[in-house]
């Protein structure tokens, strides 16, 4: 059984690269490949139009300025 992992501080929990270090270390026995897809800019689009109106309606979707 492998050690428990300390933490992280709220600054690491909000990285990806971060969260997946720490994943590979607790289930390195459990993972049997990994593939790192570079990010890119996030895309727009309107809800579609089958989509249920209390759906689409539920939680607004805001668009925000990228965090750097």
């Amino acid at each position: 059984m492998n050690a428990a992992l300390p933490l992280p501080s709220p600054h690491e929990t909000r990285n990806g690269a971060t969260l997946a270090v720490r994943l590979e270390r607790k289930y390195a026995d459990r993972i049997t490949g990994s593939l790192v897809v570079p990010a890119t800019a996030g895309r727009y689009a309107p809800c579609p139009s089958g989509l249920p109106e209390a759906l689409a309606q539920a939680q607004p979707i805001t668009r925000r300025s990228p965090v750097p």
